[in-house]
């Protein structure tokens, strides 16, 4: 009973940071699209705006942007007039503080991926979220790619949250794509970008 509790009371103060980071995110996203600077939403931002995990079961600490860098001056004279200001501890985030009891909210700006050379190709194949297209996601072999490699690449492992992130985006694409096709896009792009030993670790865990 007492772990039964603990976890649902993990599950409401997930759910209530979710809320508040993805209203935020909502936020960013139409002001920068009236402003005429599209934005692609990355990691758990994505998976929770096209509804490929819930609200309450997939913890988030930031919202991570994708935004192309010619846009970035233009970006960082937009978000202070709705309330963000510099994160102290990082060159490329924002953070907006509510109250003093609540954690404050953050937005990571990325002008490009680690493990993607030409950041423009990943514009090309983005698409609108079911909210419409004033927030765009990655193509589904993108964001899976994105997934494998970046825990990868960035902090050296393959963690749990990862896995279970990568079956659910699965079983999203499965239902809305082909399998073949999804795998065959997948492998084509895992060329590209010489990503085949970062993928290999995750497809045995996935497997």
């Amino acid at each position: 009973d007492i772990i039964y509790y603990k976890m649902l009371l993990m599950d409401k103060t997930t759910l209530a940071r979710n809320i508040m980071l993805m209203e935020a995110a909502r936020e960013v996203c139409a002001a920068a699209h009236k402003a005429g600077i599209p934005l692609i939403l990355l990691k758990g931002a994505a998976l929770l705006e096209q509804g490929i995990c819930r609200l309450d079961e997939r913890q988030m600490t930031d919202v991570d942007l994708l935004i192309k860098p010619g846009d970035l001056d233009a970006f960082e004279k937009l978000v202070p007039g709705l309330g963000y200001g510099p994160l102290e501890s990082s060159s490329q985030a924002w953070h907006k503080i509510l109250s003093p009891e609540a954690p404050p909210l953050i937005i990571d700006v990325h002008t490009g991926l680690r493990h993607v050379k030409d950041p423009a190709a990943l514009w090309i194949t983005a698409g609108g979220t079911p909210a419409g297209k004033q927030a765009l996601v990655l193509s589904l072999p993108d964001q899976f790619l994105h997934l494998a490699s970046h825990t990868l690449l960035h902090h050296g492992g393959l963690g749990d949250r990862t896995v279970r992130d990568l079956a659910r985006l699965l079983e999203y694409a499965y239902r809305s794509t082909a399998r073949a096709g999804f795998w065959l896009r997948t492998a084509a792009l895992s060329d590209l970008y010489a990503l085949s030993p970062a993928v290999h670790p995750v497809l045995e865990r996935l497997a």
